[in-house]
């Protein structure tokens, strides 16, 4: 599974403010990494069908069973529409028992910003 530069789904506008969510998503084991990545897939398509969604980014270390998420939203409710709708409601508890400790930060950005860059997600997460 390779990491996935930055894919827009929506045009934004320059000065309004958007959210943006950087995951942290360890597997505990190498097993579990074909069930993430079938899961992960699934959650691809749901993002494209997602109302608010701008954009997303992965980046993925599948050697280390780290993978990082970044995504774009139009506002914090339609973020928390796609986590909680299928499927990836579903694959949160599916993979609950093979996954490490994850992290989530989230900040906003003016729409002239985006997309965020890996650099400034990183550096958000190693100040956490």
């Amino acid at each position: 599974m390779p990491t996935r530069p930055w894919q827009s789904f929506h045009q934004v506008g320059p000065n309004k403010e958007y959210l943006v969510q950087l995951s942290y998503l360890p597997l505990l084991r190498y097993r579990g990494l074909i069930p993430f990545t079938r899961w992960l897939l699934a959650i691809q398509r749901q993002l494209g069908q997602a109302n608010g969604f701008i954009g997303y980014s992965l980046l993925a270390h599948p050697v280390r069973c780290d993978f990082w998420t970044l995504s774009a939203w139009s506002d914090k409710d339609s973020l928390n529409n796609f986590f909680r709708s299928a499927p990836h409601a579903k694959a949160m508890k599916a993979l609950r028992g093979q996954m490490g400790q994850t992290l989530f930060i989230e900040w906003i950005v003016k729409g002239v910003a985006l997309p965020p860059t890996w650099n400034d997600a990183l550096a958000r997460f190693s100040k956490s």
